[in-house]
């Protein structure tokens, strides 16, 4: 990170002159952008209603210096910063800087037109002067992580995008324990309608483009939990490719078929454990348990989820807690070990499912 340039954030404006074609950038911007209000906007009208009739121009004062030699347009905003700290980010942008042109001004100042929300804009250059720790904090820190990401991969910021991946790999882990805490965190099954988190479906598209291969078995994971026909009709303007909707299907059925040898083999007519001193009673309490394990198939397709619960089932009809505590001591723990070991297997199967190459050391 560059040292802050002197010039201090400004609130006044000055009209602009439009005499050459602006440069622009094509635009993967998600739709699940964070809300960034900047209520410090001063409206100013070109002094050339004929070329712009109907745009005012606004300055974001928040991040606009006296000293700014550059001015980034961004829809009807625009901010007034520095030419060579926007260079030193990336080699990328210092090839955008140099090659504009002083004959299109405002504020003086040449421009660099970005096909960008200006709140998206304004959080980049947040990170740039005041470092990414600044704009990762409250309940958007994932969708700002989100955009993060997607502006570092298109404008090439490598300091950038470590940080934003880093944030993201903690709603997208590799490990069992991670996910189970993300889990724990937004109530369980109640994970799957979560807006907290960016829509996994924009996630595996971004992490496709960003080569960050370690996001998707945890996100094609998440997005199997929800029914097939709303991932293959999209989130607004995401779409899966083909490809990555014949992955998410097939291995949405793995995950299922896993669940159902895991029911089969742990809990039907399992027998009890060879030191049981209630084996009649523990062999009732194994039937239940898997009689009430059937009837989840019906709901969310969460296997981890479904297979962790048993731990917790509570059977019908009984006022005394979950089902493990009728099991002797023995049996609960033999029970205990086996449902650890499946939800381990599962979790190092994701890439595997999901057609995720690469990933050798994935669940690590």
């Amino acid at each position: 990170m560059s040292p802050p340039p002197t010039g201090s954030p400004m609130s006044t404006s000055s009209p602009m002159a439009m005499d050459s074609p602006s440069l622009e950038l094509s635009s993967n911007a998600s739709s699940a952008r964070p809300a960034l209000p900047d209520p410090w906007l001063s409206i100013v009208r070109p002094t050339d209603a004929t070329e712009c009739p109907d745009m005012p121009m606004a300055s974001r004062p928040s991040m606009s210096f006296e000293d700014g030699n550059i001015a980034l347009l961004a829809g009807s905003s625009y901010f007034l910063v520095h030419r060579g700290v926007l260079s030193r980010q990336s080699a990328f942008l210092a090839k955008l800087v140099g090659s504009v042109s002083a004959s299109r001004l405002l504020d003086g100042h040449p421009i660099l037109e970005l096909d960008e929300h200006a709140d998206d804009v304004s959080l980049l250059l947040h990170t740039i002067y005041d470092g990414t720790s600044s704009v990762l904090e409250g309940a958007d820190v994932f969708h700002v992580s989100f955009v993060l990401l997607r502006l570092s991969q298109k404008y090439e910021i490598p300091r950038l995008k470590k940080e934003a991946l880093d944030v993201l790999h903690e709603a997208w882990p590799s490990s069992l324990a991670l996910w189970d805490r993300r889990t724990s965190a937004c109530g369980g099954s109640d994970c799957v309608r979560d807006n907290s988190f960016p829509h996994p479906i924009a996630v595996i598209n971004l992490a496709r483009q960003a080569g960050a291969t370690r996001l998707l078995p945890a996100a094609f994971y998440d997005l199997s939990r929800q029914p097939p026909s709303l991932s293959a009709a999209g989130y607004h303007s995401d779409r899966l490719a083909q490809s990555d909707l014949v992955s998410l299907f097939t291995g949405r059925e793995l995950a299922s078929r896993f669940l159902s040898t895991f029911v089969v083999q742990v809990l039907e007519g399992r027998l009890a454990a060879h030191n049981c001193p209630s084996m009649r009673r523990c062999t009732a309490v194994f039937e239940r348990m898997a009689q009430e394990v059937v009837r989840f198939f019906s709901g969310p397709a969460d296997p981890l989820t479904i297979m962790g619960s048993v731990l917790t089932l509570q059977l019908p009809e009984e006022d005394v807690g979950p089902a493990l505590v009728m099991l002797c001591v023995p049996c609960a723990e033999a029970l205990e070990e086996e449902v650890h070991n499946a939800r381990e297997m599962a979790w190092e199967s994701l890439p595997t499912w999901f057609g995720v190459e690469g990933l050798e050391d994935w669940g690590a």
